[in-house]
């Protein structure tokens, strides 16, 4: 990035680990063998996640720029309870360092919104956006 121009936003994508984030995706080559590949949060698996963020963190800090988290999502057919508990693991991981984030999709095979009935997946959509308490 230009250090000159302290206009720009450094961005990246996430979706590890691929056989949780994209099982079952008709685009992916050997997805369909991941169907049913839980994610629960165990203690490797959020070091795993933690680990990759930090990275993104250093390289910020040392660039001086702030971070997007620009792409992250599960598709849909990531068991229950999987599928939201990888997301709020990745949205607090995001927050918890000030990157900003935006969810890949809103209505369709990643979405919150499912785009027929027009009704929200509450349990990912309550992930996302929870209820101060």
């Amino acid at each position: 990035m230009p250090a000159d121009d302290r206009n720009l936003i450094a961005t990246f994508h996430y979706y590890s680990p691929m056989e949780v984030t994209h099982q079952g995706a008709e685009w992916v080559s050997g997805a369909g063998a991941w169907v049913g590949t839980t994610w629960s949060g165990t203690a490797a698996q959020r070091q795993r996640l933690r680990d990759d963020f930090d990275r993104v963190a250093r390289w910020a800090a040392r660039e001086k720029r702030p971070v997007l988290l620009g792409e992250f999502g599960a598709y849909s057919r990531a068991p229950e309870p999987t599928r939201p508990a990888w997301t709020r693991a990745v949205r607090e991981e995001a927050e918890s360092r000030g990157f900003s984030w935006a969810y890949w999709e809103l209505a369709s095979s990643f979405g919150v919104l499912e785009p027929l009935s027009l009704q929200w997946r509450r349990p990912l959509l309550e992930t996302l956006l929870p209820v101060a308490r």
